[in-house]
């Protein structure tokens, strides 16, 4: 870390779950954060557990949907700091439910967030890290962008959108001195799953059960993130299903699309809620 001694870290949706476990992890690392969400009230506790913990920094309210909030946003860390070093795109929603049921205002809320946010993220502060020639841009992802788990088909196309946009950047910017960390982790525990989007009981139930049987936290995907920074590495897997979910359909695509279809329809792809 030491390309950025002045340790600025700005962070969507730093409000609760991963979103604050990566503030934490970098406060106790010394580093300055913004911590950006919509809700102002657990962004202020956030920001006093970054305190606590070796940090510093400033709650901004911000609506990762509108490109005029990041903007603003933008602004205020010129006017305090003059600069970024870390960009994480971190402010997002859960989404499940059969393709025909999804609503289409959820789709467009889920589109919104999970990929115009980020597209908002990059846009506004990446002309900032190339006039101070340096800066990391971290995406949040999935598994779900390469996996595509049934029934969660509006959250799956959201983070393979993610994970083209990242890709992208990696190639656009080979040559100049900003990273990009394309961050995938399987399912995890946090709190995403209190506020997902689904028409169906039956998804929360699922939802519940998948994160009920893993041991991994928000705090240890944090620290895999922490590290990845380091290291400038761009695929981030933090989970040894998703390296192996990886391997199985880059070696035949065909056969992963098989094994997930018998698994699903005798009912071994997901935990009972």
């Amino acid at each position: 870390m030491k390309r950025f001694p002045e340790k600025r870290i700005v962070i969507t949706g730093a409000g609760l779950g991963l979103g604050r476990a990566m503030a934490l992890e970098f406060a106790r690392h010394g580093w300055k954060v913004a911590v950006s969400d919509i809700n102002e009230k657990t962004a202020g506790e956030t920001l006093e557990l970054v305190r606590e913990n070796g940090g510093d920094g400033f709650v901004a309210k911000c609506d990762a949907t509108s490109l005029e909030d990041i903007e603003k946003l933008a602004e205020t860390v010129l006017e305090r700091w003059g600069g970024i070093d870390i960009l994480v795109n971190n402010a997002g929603i859960l989404s499940m439910g059969f393709m025909e049921e999804i609503p289409p205002e959820d789709w467009r809320m889920i589109m919104d967030l999970n990929v115009l946010g980020v597209v908002y993220g990059c846009r506004t502060f990446l002309p900032i890290m190339k006039k101070q020639g340096r800066g990391h841009i971290v995406n949040i992802g999935s598994a779900a962008s390469f996996a595509a788990g049934p029934e969660m088909a509006s959250y799956n196309v959201s983070k393979a959108a993610v994970k083209a946009l990242s890709e992208t950047l990696r190639v656009e910017l080979s040559g100049l001195d900003i990273d990009v960390s394309l961050i995938m982790p399987h399912w995890f525990r946090t709190n995403l799953i209190n506020v997902m989007k689904t028409p169906s009981e039956r998804q929360k139930a699922i939802a519940a059960g998948e994160t009920d049987k893993i041991k991994k936290t928000a705090d240890d995907v944090a620290k895999d993130i922490y590290r990845a920074v380091e290291k400038r590495r761009f695929y981030v897997m933090s989970m040894k299903v998703t390296k192996l979910l990886w391997m199985v359909k880059r070696v035949s695509p065909e056969l992963y699309l098989r094994l997930g279809g018998f698994a699903y329809r005798k009912g071994l792809l997901y935990a009972k809620g």
